[in-house]
């Protein structure tokens, strides 16, 4: 019969000197790793078999325990929910992946005279990553560094700087119509036949337009001369 593994570590322990602390001799090595040889030549297949992979290996290995052990997915990789989410003061030595940091912004400020699809050819060609570009609606862009420098899209918004109408200080209380000089051609929505009178000359062609002559004018105040009011109303004398 095969003697257990407390049974051969014992017999193995006899063999050895009284303070053999220093001085352990290679035989007494070589009985161990003989002791060991005989334990594992007594198990069978059967026994391994017999070995529940959770129940039995799995405590001994430490599966699932808090050793400070990562398991691996199928892929033999670490899954990402046992790494553990590091702060940036945590981070101490290794190199920094450039492409992974924030955008910074530079000293480059680009005004538009509008909004971003404003930009002219100068100013986009100025526009790099971390250019801060204001537009008169009030609105701060830093670029990202990629897509089209005219779209919002590949900017980041920093701030609406637009101010409420309530806080700017010293504004006008009426605001007076300013003087233009429109033409009658820059009026699109108006009848022909009112533009021919707007177009008109002089009084004499406003008259012709309108078929009124110096007659019907003169009838009309001798009519009216001849009437009296009555309220709302003209009545005959």
């Amino acid at each position: 019969m095969t003697p257990s593994l407390p049974d051969l570590l014992a017999q193995v322990a006899e063999t050895l000197p009284d303070n053999t602390i220093g001085k352990v001799r290679p035989a007494h090595i070589r009985a161990l790793f003989q002791a060991f040889a005989a334990l594992i030549g007594s198990i069978t297949p059967d026994d391994i078999g017999a070995l529940d992979r959770d129940a039995d290996i799995g405590p001994i290995l430490g599966v699932g325990q808090p050793n400070g052990v990562a398991s691996l997915d199928a892929g033999s990789k670490v899954p990402l929910a046992q790494i553990p989410v590091l702060d940036a003061a945590q981070i101490g030595t290794g190199v920094i992946d450039p492409a992974r940091l924030p955008v910074v912004a530079s000293g480059v400020q680009v005004l538009s005279a509008g909004d971003l699809t404003a930009l002219t050819s100068g100013q986009k060609s100025a526009v790099t990553k971390g250019a801060v570009v204001t537009t008169t609606d009030g609105y701060r862009y830093l670029y990202t560094g990629a897509g089209d420098k005219t779209q919002a899209g590949s900017y980041i918004v920093l701030a609406d700087i637009t101010p409420e109408w309530l806080v700017i200080a010293n504004k006008p209380t009426s605001f007076p119509p300013s003087a233009h000089q429109h033409t009658a051609s820059d009026l699109s929505d108006v009848p022909a036949d009112a533009r021919a009178l707007i177009t008109a000359a002089s009084y004499a062609a406003m008259r012709a337009l309108l078929q009124i002559s110096t007659a019907d004018v003169a009838g009309l105040a001798d009519d009216l001369a001849d009437r009296e009011f009555y309220g709302p109303f003209l009545g005959a004398r």
